[in-house]
């Protein structure tokens, strides 16, 4: 059989690589905003399970919901919920009552402790997470346009055609654009904050030292993202020899990520500068980990390794522990 009619047996057509792209961005931001999320809740002194429990228990306000609708909503068996409510009770979150119209049936509402503790735990997901939820929400809304455009025409016939990249430029960072570069890096910090312990300075600025050798010499370069008239992002890079480079940072403000502008930027540097490259970043990172999964394909990765394994996290890598190395071949 040729592979034309394969095809053809097979039935409607594939689903388009570009459908699968928007749905991986999709659900990599939802388990990166559940991953960290979780970290999050643990942190406050709750179970992910008793959070879940107690958000429903104060979203009904003054009506107190019984252990069958706790069971329902949270999509746990009856007996689940019963040991939950159990366990919540036991650790002072939540107190248990029998309705006063139903004896059997038994009411759950907040204790002073589990509206304290939640409020805590809420507090610090909401201040903490905001990143996260914007990239969660522009990932949902990309999905969501794929899908009222029909992107799946119910038979698969009519692939779907993912939206234009915006219009980008990135070039060289002049002198002038410093102070621009150094307020983008301060809100890229306070995102990698995430990922490990970073404080700001007394002067409520995180510290990144050896920021002001990007301005000097032809070593080390800073590039500037711009999305039409908007700065959207910067690089900063390192040429420590002919043919070398290393990607200190990379940051594409979560307006314009999903879009295709980093792999769209990345694509130029490499007709730029092809050779060697060397880029770290944090594996909790999970979006960074999939982007990088992405740019890459087909392109030859020489080495992929944790840097805990060769001692190097005592150094300053702001939370980078994990580095790829790969060739990028010269233009034709």
């Amino acid at each position: 059989m040729s592979p034309e009619a394969a095809v053809s047996a097979a039935g409607p057509a594939a689903i388009p690589a570009a459908v699968y792209q928007l749905l991986g961005a999709f659900r990599c931001a939802m388990l990166k905003y559940d991953h960290l999320s979780a970290a999050r809740i643990k942190a406050s002194g709750l179970t992910v399970q008793q959070y879940a429990l107690l958000v429903l228990i104060a979203g009904r306000g003054a009506e107190a919901p019984s252990i069958g609708e706790a069971a329902e909503e949270l999509m746990l068996s009856h007996n689940s919920a019963v040991e939950l409510s159990q366990r919540a009770q036991k650790a002072g979150l939540l107190v248990r009552r029998s309705d006063p119209q139903f004896a059997r049936r038994t009411l759950l509402s907040l204790s002073a402790e589990g509206a304290a503790r939640l409020d805590a735990a809420t507090r610090r997901l909401v201040g903490e997470l905001g990143q996260e939820r914007m990239e969660l929400q522009s990932s949902l809304i990309r999905w969501r346009t794929l899908l009222d455009a029909g992107g799946f025409g119910g038979t698969l016939q009519t692939p779907a055609v993912p939206p234009p990249v915006p219009r980008f430029r990135v070039g060289r960072a002049g002198r002038e654009a410093r102070p621009l570069l150094w307020n983008l890096l301060q809100l890229h910090l306070h995102g990698q904050s995430l990922y490990h312990q970073m404080d700001v300075g007394s002067d409520g600025q995180y510290p990144y030292p050896g920021f002001e050798r990007y301005w000097r010499g032809k070593a080390y370069q800073p590039y500037l993202i711009e999305v039409g008239t908007l700065p959207a992002g910067f690089l900063l890079l390192h040429h420590p020899r002919q043919g070398t480079t290393e990607l200190h940072e990379l940051s594409l403000l979560p307006r314009f990520q999903g879009q295709g502008v980093g792999r769209g930027v990345m694509g130029q540097l490499f007709g730029l500068f092809p050779g060697r490259w060397s880029v770290e970043y944090s594996l909790r990172n999970l979006g960074v980990h999939a982007f990088w999964k992405r740019v890459l394909h087909g392109l030859d990765v020489a080495a992929e390794q944790d840097l805990a394994s060769d001692g190097l996290l005592g150094k300053d890598l702001f939370g980078r522990d994990h580095r790829i190395e790969f060739s990028v071949p010269q233009t034709p």
